[in-house]
């Protein structure tokens, strides 16, 4: 017995077009979540560094040592993701991060949606994806949106509550997992090998200069 088969492929009209405004929609979306997952995931990637280097130390260190940990510390200001706070011996000090994970500009489509790239394409494509996102000299001193806008850091930095009690150790750290593309590297002055191994020299001068760089009037860093 002979059968047959119909499907039919009749569409409502203009539904061709809300599919594709509700696609574009979606990606929106998506995009929008991918980089608050990815910030988070970083944040947290990092708390779990420190974390388990302080307490690798606490097993070799001769000294009394404790640490504390805190995330989203609402006294931190702009550098509230993570404040490590530590107690070795008689010394004390406190290193507030602000952790800031930055995604690659490439463009980010997959040649699985549509099945006509290539295996070169794709690999291509994934070799952009994969490469480190950059720091540009727009981003520190003309967008005050950035999140590596670097103005905004100083007044964090300039209002930061002064405690009762002075640490032997402070600082306030900016991580990211992006460079600095080549038109940002005018803003800094490298630093000097022997400087970073003596602990009493000042990195005073070259903040310094990196906040007259950055346009703040009146050389801020050296105002009481």
């Amino acid at each position: 017995m002979a059968s047959s088969k119909w499907r039919s492929s009749w569409k409502r009209p203009g539904s061709n077009k809300k599919e594709h405004q509700d696609s574009l929609k979606t990606k929106s979306n998506l995009t929008g979540l991918k980089h608050a997952l990815h910030g988070t995931s970083y944040q947290l990637k990092l708390g779990i560094v420190v974390s388990l280097a302080n307490v690798k130390k606490t097993l070799v260190s001769t000294e009394k040592y404790s640490f504390t940990v805190t995330a989203e510390d609402p006294t931190a200001g702009k550098f509230d993701d993570i404040v490590y706070a530590f107690q070795d011996g008689n010394k004390t000090g406190t290193l507030k991060i602000q952790s800031k994970h930055k995604l690659s500009s490439s463009p980010c489509k997959s040649g699985l949606q549509d099945g006509n790239s290539s295996a070169k394409e794709i690999h291509v494509q994934h070799k952009q994806e994969s490469s480190i996102p950059k720091i540009t000299l727009n981003d520190l001193i003309a967008d005050s949106k950035n999140d590596f806008f670097i103005q905004q850091y100083f007044k964090s930095y300039r209002d930061q509550p002064q405690g009762a009690i002075k640490n032997d150790v402070e600082g306030l750290i900016i991580c990211t997992n992006a460079d600095l593309d080549d038109d940002a590297k005018v803003m800094w002055n490298e630093i000097d090998a022997a400087v970073l191994t003596d602990s009493t020299t000042s990195l005073d001068s070259y903040i310094s200069s990196l906040f007259d760089k950055a346009g703040e009037p009146g050389n801020p860093f050296l105002v009481s």
